[in-house]
């Protein structure tokens, strides 16, 4: 029996419910089942680019495990899930061959066996890469002429903050979270401390999350090379002073070991399960879990 590797991506947060990582994963998996394909690993980029190769963390797992020789047969939904750039899949292409691993799409139809065959899947490409290219090009000139007026570029935007007539502004409620946020990390100087302590009301919930939010310049209102493109809602002191601490990697004394990091996967949306921790208070016990940390929303246990 072959060994399958599911692979699922989406360019953005929100992709149309087909296209969905739930959606692309339940269809890989009922797929390998109906070919009686051996699944051992389902890799996940969310909300990455089909032409950066480079921050598809999942693809490079994908591959180094393709080199230990674990996988038979690569399942994606489309081509355009797979690549958009010729050049990024002819050189996949190589390795894949290299390690006489084929791959499938589940919802078109390509074979790559004849020259005719990979010369079509060769154009396909070529033709959305184009696409890309221009709808680029377009989009990046409506950002340009949005810089100019300081509105806001998309709907995805800092914790803390809103959109008002196309600008983004303070939400006074979250604001004072996201700040306290930043006060807890300075006083704790522990990440998961600090995460439990303000978890909750759509706050990051994973430690990378958090990470990227309190690096993000636009709390002391940079962006686009503009110092005053939005209202700051954190001080520069602040803000230093978290950097300097982020810098020195700062990591609490790790207590537990989970075994089986890597290993879980969510059934539902095909993402790595993280270990974790939780306590059964009634007896002071504390217990070791694996939960997907894009399902789960812990209750808030801070009073915010």
């Amino acid at each position: 029996m072959k060994r399958a590797a599911l692979y699922a991506r989406v360019s953005t947060e929100q992709q149309i419910d087909k296209d969905s990582i739930p959606a692309q994963v339940t269809a890989l998996k009922e797929y390998a089942e109906k070919h009686q394909y051996v699944i051992i690993g389902i890799y996940v980029d969310d909300g990455i680019s089909g032409t950066k190769l480079d921050e598809r963390d999942e693809l490079q797992h994908l591959l180094t495990d393709v080199k230990a020789g674990k996988i038979d047969i690569v399942l994606f939904t489309k081509l355009d899930r797979w690549f958009r750039s010729v050049r990024h899949y002819l050189n996949t292409q190589a390795v894949l061959d290299e390690f006489g691993v084929s791959w499938e799409t589940i919802w078109e139809r390509y074979e790559t066996v004849t020259p005719q065959g990979r010369l079509m899947v060769t154009q396909m490409l070529a033709f959305a890469e184009f696409e890309a290219g221009n709808t680029s090009l377009r989009i990046n000139k409506v950002f340009d002429y949005k810089k100019t007026k300081r509105e806001a570029l998309s709907g995805k935007i800092p914790y803390g903050y809103k959109i008002v007539d196309k600008h983004i502004v303070p939400d006074p409620e979250k604001a004072e979270i996201a700040r306290k946020a930043f006060r807890t990390y300075i006083d704790t100087g522990n990440m998961c401390e600090t995460l439990r302590r303000v978890q909750g009301n759509g706050m990051p919930t994973t430690q990378r999350g958090f990470k990227c939010m309190l690096q993000n310049r636009k709390y002391i209102g940079e962006a686009y090379g503009d110092d005053e493109y939005i209202e700051p809602i954190i001080d520069r002191q602040t803000f230093n002073e978290v950097q300097r601490m982020l810098k020195m990697n700062i990591r609490p004394k790790r207590t537990y070991t989970y075994v089986f990091s890597g290993l879980v996967w969510c059934s539902d949306c095909g993402r790595k399960m993280t270990g974790t921790t939780d306590e059964y208070k009634a007896k002071k016990i504390r217990y070791k879990l694996y939960r997907c940390m894009y399902h789960y929303r812990p209750v808030p246990t801070c009073g915010c």
